[in-house]
């Protein structure tokens, strides 16, 4: 199997390099980590990531246009997204986003809940490719 491609978007420095952390924890993932979707636009030309997780904080025109753009190139793409707000400004957040999120995490989240969505989501890719 190919390695699995993973976009990490979040503001802040210290959770960012927890996520890196929990998916190296998880094994081999070929990742990428922005602190806004404006910073990755350049630095992902060729990559196609599986899975982008992003945080709300960060989710922003360029972030959602970044999301978008990658998004066909990936097809079975995965969005998790992690949020520390609550459930009405979640919603006018994700409200940016063409496609439901795969995946919520609200913050604080533990590792074993970050870990295990993130095993949800390369059980789902697998399925959807199986399908294919």
């Amino acid at each position: 199997m190919t390695q699995i491609k993973v976009l990490v978007l979040h503001g802040d420095e210290a959770v960012r390099n927890r996520v890196i952390s929990h998916l190296q924890d998880l094994g081999a993932f070929d990742t990428r980590h922005f602190a806004r979707g404006s910073d990755a636009r350049g630095a992902c030309r060729g990559f196609h990531p599986d899975i982008v997780i992003v945080d709300t904080s960060v989710l922003d025109v360029a972030t959602v246009e970044l999301i978008e753009r990658l998004r066909p190139s990936v097809p079975q793409q995965r969005l998790v997204l992690t949020s520390a707000t609550s459930a009405s400004s979640y919603t006018g957040h994700a409200g940016l986003l063409r496609h439901e999120p795969d995946a919520v995490l609200w913050s604080p989240f533990s590792r074993w809940e970050f870990q295990q969505a993130v095993q949800d989501q390369v059980a789902a890719l697998g399925e959807i490719s199986r399908a294919s």
